[in-house]
């Protein structure tokens, strides 16, 4: 029997109350919108967001993800926030040998076959390249990799992952080109690969998005505020 990897959290016996003091806000918009256009996809969206934020989260720190569901007709943004007692700066910051050792334990690699690939202000990106078993350790080894907050804590890990490093300013333009090489196609239509953006502080889901169309509009209200040259990592995966 297989066991799996565990530990005891630090201070264990505070983190409830903690948790409790600190916890997200969160409001979820559906709406039935047969053949949504953009605007009315981006329309759910913000109501979303307004709704958190009318809740207290600070707005900066509001992360909305969006699922279009073509076969329902349906059109879902969740979305999360947390309060100015949660987004207050904390001084501690998360030792990079002590995350690429993290990183490399979920990986299982050495530590000296992890890089990282890519940093924003608020997040890094390392990973590793990874060949597969059996018959698939003929194949390209895939990039594998994880997303770590400045205070070390793990936020997105994608096991088979394609890496953009882009400008705010550029994003669109880039991303445009990136979403139509991964988009994939079959009976059923095209669909647009899943796409994670790391934007200012957010980690923008868009990966509930199908549609390529919507799946850039949404990037474009993602990285609109943002200051042109603001670096901006988008993490594809082709379905």
């Amino acid at each position: 029997m297989s066991t799996l990897d565990w530990r005891i959290a630090a201070h264990s016996e505070v983190i409830s109350p903690l948790g409790a003091a600190l916890a997200l806000v969160r409001e979820s918009v559906e709406r039935i919108v047969p053949n949504p256009s953009h605007a009315e996809v981006l329309a759910v969206r913000a109501e979303a967001e307004a709704a958190v934020v009318a809740q207290g989260a600070a707005t900066a720190g509001v992360e909305v993800d969006v699922t279009v569901d073509p076969q329902r007709n349906l059109v879902r943004a969740v979305a999360t926030g947390s309060t100015e007692l949660r987004t207050k700066d904390r001084s501690a910051k998360a030792d990079s040998a002590l995350m690429t050792a993290e990183v490399a334990r979920s990986l299982g690699v050495s530590p000296a076959d992890v890089a990282e690939l890519a940093r924003t202000g608020h997040h890094h990106v390392l990973g590793a390249r990874i060949r597969g078993r059996g018959l698939s350790r003929w194949k390209p080894p895939r990039l594998s990799l994880r997303v770590i907050d400045d205070e070390g804590v793990l936020r997105l890990h994608s096991a088979d992952a394609y890496l953009r490093v882009v400008t705010a300013g550029e994003a669109v333009a880039a991303l445009s080109g990136a979403v139509g090489e991964h988009t994939s196609f079959g009976d059923g239509g095209s669909r647009a690969p899943a796409v994670r953006l790391l934007v200012g502080p957010k980690i923008a889901d868009l990966s509930g998005v199908l549609d390529p169309d919507q799946l850039i509009a949404l990037i474009r209200t993602e990285v609109g505020t943002r200051p042109k040259s603001e670096p901006v990592v988008a993490i594809l995966e082709t379905r």
